[in-house]
């Protein structure tokens, strides 16, 4: 007859300690990734590669709204190559590569309420820095090489989820919408979904 206290004693206790890891004070740092992909075709020997690191951190400034700032990390390849019809010994090759890093500052709400389970809103914005590097090859013999700095703003806005696997550690996922500028005439828009893991420690008082 024991055994049911006890067990509504320790879930009232991790209710409580999940509600504190957002409240005022509590540091946030957090690993996420995301824009991972992979895809091929044979036809043209086409292969694309991409993937992104988004470390952050961030403060609660009151309780329930965080503070923060990510630095995204990304890396995209792709190469294919295309053979002229009706010509002999004539065929392209062509291979390029991004390099992105950035700075994101962003704002978050979670909404009131306890236990393992946690769900919030954020909006960002801020500035990144894009490494392009294109080459070509013609018939194996003639090759250009291209290589350009791309200055871009972007913000965005998403959901999420934490999962409290213990009162300072819980997993991530996120999804949203992004929308970059890339110098003065190219503007794309981009399903944003990111997963991780998340440590939010306590201030010491």
């Amino acid at each position: 007859m024991k055994i049911i206290p006890a067990t509504l004693a320790l879930g009232l206790l991790t209710a409580a300690a999940a509600q504190a890891q957002t409240s005022q004070g509590t540091t946030y740092l957090r690993i996420n990734a995301g824009n991972i992909s992979y895809t091929q075709r044979a036809e043209d020997n086409f292969r694309s590669i991409s993937g992104a690191l988004l470390p952050a951190a961030g403060h609660f400034i009151t309780t329930n709204f965080l503070v923060g700032a990510e630095v995204p990390l990304g890396y995209s390849h792709y190469r294919y190559e295309y053979v002229f019809s009706g010509t002999i010994g004539s065929d392209e090759k062509f291979s390029a590569s991004d390099v992105t890093f950035g700075v994101s500052p962003f704002v978050r709400y979670y909404l009131p309420g306890t236990g393992s389970h946690r769900f919030f809103g954020q909006i960002s914005g801020g500035l990144g820095w894009l490494r392009n590097r294109q080459q070509n090859t013609y018939s194996g013999r003639y090759k250009t090489r291209r290589e350009r700095t791309i200055d871009y703003q972007e913000y965005g806005a998403g959901l999420g989820y934490n999962y409290f696997i213990t009162p300072s550690a819980a997993l991530e996922l996120t999804a949203g919408y992004k929308r970059s500028t890339l110098g003065p005439d190219r503007t794309n828009g981009n399903l944003d979904v990111q997963a991780g893991f998340a440590l939010l420690l306590p201030s010491i008082k």
